[in-house]
């Protein structure tokens, strides 16, 4: 929520919408100084206090106590910190945070884990990138902050995106989203999901903090499937979990190791002859098999196939 023209302040997350190559486009905009510290709706003595205590993150080029604006990234951490003061964790604490989420990103271990894994990050991101794009060394003398990525990520995505930490070690945090699920579920991590899942952590939504700067407000973020599961897998258990009352089998059929096709047999009994026409001419059944006997009942058994 700001205190001023929302309008002027707001950015679109529309053109930026699973476009990866905009990253670079997003950051400038993002970096652009919009907020005057009375107009962030945050208590300006708690402010004051939190900046004089160094839990804030603004950039070198705004001196500290000067009526200078905020851009976004620095907005975000602002309403970050209001977040985790508001859940009793101490200025110790967050500074053992921030100092978690803006370590650089900009360095070589990073860009080796990126071109290591470039064929999943080109297939994922819609054949946008190519192998010259994981070429890119570290920019010499350039800090980006991992926080930055974060948001960049979120908005980019469209991701709910929530980072869980612990009220115990503060540097016990972890970003969660679906997209990021799913890049557990492909690097074999699923046992490190699961034992950060068995530990209490304080879980704050940073996509609920980006809606406020954003034309689109919550509607940026689209429902997803919070789940490791695979697209296929997921349909398959929607079919399942919907099965009629009359289901007689599922079978799956896979290609290429994926479940491809689910073939659905159900049954259903009905009159005589006079009715056989009506239920052909509907033409609700891909397979039909009729089944007689001595009472003049007629058993459909209809096979549905689903594509997954």
């Amino acid at each position: 929520m700001f205190v001023g023209n929302p309008l002027k302040m707001n950015i679109s997350a529309d053109p930026y919408h699973k476009q990866v190559l905009k990253i670079p486009e997003l950051c400038i905009e993002l970096s652009e100084r919009k907020f005057l510290k009375t107009q962030i709706d945050v208590v300006y003595t708690d402010f004051v206090n939190w900046e004089r205590n160094n839990l804030l993150f603004i950039d070198s080029d705004v001196e500290k106590g000067k009526w200078k604006k905020l851009n976004y990234f620095e907005y975000a951490w602002v309403k970050l910190v209001e977040q985790l003061r508001s859940y009793g964790f101490t200025y110790k604490a967050i500074l053992t945070l921030k100092e978690e989420m803006f370590q650089n990103m900009n360095d070589k271990d990073f860009f080796d884990s990126m071109k290591k894994h470039s064929a999943y990050f080109i297939k994922n991101n819609g054949d946008q990138l190519t192998e010259e794009h994981f070429e890119n060394k570290p920019l010499e003398g350039v800090y980006i902050p991992a926080f930055y990525g974060v948001l960049l990520n979120a908005i980019v995505n469209g991701d709910k995106m929530s980072i869980l930490v612990s009220q115990d070690d503060p540097s016990d945090l972890h970003v969660h989203s679906s997209t990021l699920l799913k890049d557990y579920a492909h690097f074999g991590a699923e046992d490190d999901v699961s034992d950060i899942l068995s530990k209490t952590h304080v879980s704050i939504s940073l996509s609920d903090i980006i809606a406020k700067f954003l034309v689109e407000g919550e509607g940026a973020f689209q429902q997803r499937r919070t789940t490791i599961l695979s697209e296929e897998e997921h349909n398959l258990l929607k079919v399942i979990r919907n099965k009629p009352q009359s289901l007689k089998s599922i079978k799956i059929k896979y290609q290429n190791q994926k479940a491809d096709l689910i073939e659905v047999s159900c049954l259903k009994k009905v009159e005589l002859e006079s009715r056989l026409m009506d239920h052909i001419q509907k033409g609700a059944y891909l397979n039909i098999e009729i089944v007689t006997d001595q009472s003049g009942i007629i058993r459909f058994e209809n096979t549905k196939k689903i594509k997954l």
